[in-house]
């Protein structure tokens, strides 16, 4: 049964270690996902049975590359807090506009 799974599969289950939280499994994925994509592309005369141009599996990389970088802009901007005096400020003119545009709207009658 062995012989079915990816060799991949053994290095990532030897790559986990200890207890996370479901939010740091969760953004785990996509780097482990990406980690394993760099390996098959650069062992892919093995895959394919021949060996690609250089500039094909150069670009490959980068596209993984790609993700990685957008993958870490998503995460920055998930875990960035939300400024306090911006959210206060925002309520504050929120509940000005809620209520004092009815007074504007009945003017018209």
């Amino acid at each position: 049964e062995d012989s079915r799974v990816s060799k991949h599969f053994h290095l990532m289950k030897q790559l986990s270690h200890g207890r996370r939280s479901f939010i740091d499994e969760n953004f785990r994925a996509p780097v482990s996902f990406a980690h394993i994509l760099r390996q098959v592309i650069m062992e892919h005369p093995h895959y394919l049975g021949y060996k690609m141009p250089t500039n094909e599996y150069r670009d490959l990389v980068r596209f993984v590359e790609n993700f990685i970088n957008a993958f870490h802009g998503f995460r920055v901007l998930v875990f960035t807090p939300y400024p306090f005096p911006l959210f206060q400020m925002t309520r504050a003119v929120l509940f000005f506009w809620v209520y004092t545009l009815p007074m504007v709207l009945l003017k018209d009658y």
